[in-house]
């Protein structure tokens, strides 16, 4: 098993930063659920969809971390793309 390199190891603990956010994610989310998503019809399969989508973001980064560390003893390039992306989406949505 090839030893992770330092530059790995500092990407996966960056990219597991936007969960940093969650819990306000999660509180806004709630008021824009009952403002939007709630509009009359409480029982809707999309409104209850949309709210564990928005609020389960911290899974998909996870899940992204334990796959880039399955995916780096053999490849290299795609560990660290698979790390790197959610960086790359949270910078941008930031400068956004």
């Amino acid at each position: 098993m090839k030893k992770k390199d330092t530059a790995f190891k500092v990407l996966r603990t960056l990219s597991l930063t936007p969960i940093l956010i969650w819990p306000i994610v999660f509180f806004s989310s709630m008021f824009f659920g009952v403002l939007f998503f709630f509009d009359g019809d409480l029982s809707s399969n999309l409104t209850t969809w949309g709210f564990i989508g928005i609020n389960a973001y911290p899974l998909l980064l996870i899940g992204n971390l334990v796959l880039s560390n399955k995916v780096y003893p053999y490849n290299r390039t795609v560990a660290y793309i698979l790390v790197s992306w959610p960086l790359l989406l949270f910078l941008f949505i930031s400068v956004i």
